[in-house]
């Protein structure tokens, strides 16, 4: 269910971003600035996927919380897709998220644990260096 409200939050992200700031009064925001936040959006979809998948093994009553903040997280990221400011709520949610992935590790048997951690180091190494380019610049 709440994958289809996100879903439908974020086909509707640009009104649903002028009521909310209307309501609030911050009309400051104004403007769509585009989305720029690809890299986190990619992080963001595969850390929802393994807790998604890694669920039953790492299930508590602070796991719940843990889980309850990322669904926060998806609900905010919409109007993160209009403007940056907004993406301050995505990353404050993104880091009380922080805890769960130690738990998520563990959740893997033995040796498991440190093949799936080395193998998710090397595939962002890898994103992060095929999606940026390398720009040295002296001031």
């Amino acid at each position: 269910g709440m994958a289809g409200l996100i879903g439908v939050m974020i086909l509707l992200r640009n009104p649903l971003f002028n009521l909310v700031k209307t309501l609030l009064d911050y009309e400051q925001y104004s403007g769509d600035y585009g989305f720029a936040q690809g890299t986190f959006l990619v992080l963001l979809i595969a850390f929802t996927a393994v807790t998604i998948y890694r669920y039953p093994k790492i299930a508590s009553e602070d796991t719940t919380y843990l889980c309850n903040g990322l669904i926060l997280m998806w609900t905010m990221f919409p109007f993160a897709m209009v403007s940056p400011t907004a993406m301050r709520l995505v990353y404050n949610f993104g880091f009380v998220m922080l805890p769960l992935l130690p738990k998520i590790l563990r959740s893997f048997p033995g040796r498991t644990e440190k093949i799936v951690f080395s193998l998710a180091v090397v595939i962002l190494l890898g994103y992060f260096v095929l999606t940026r380019t390398p720009v040295y610049q002296f001031a």
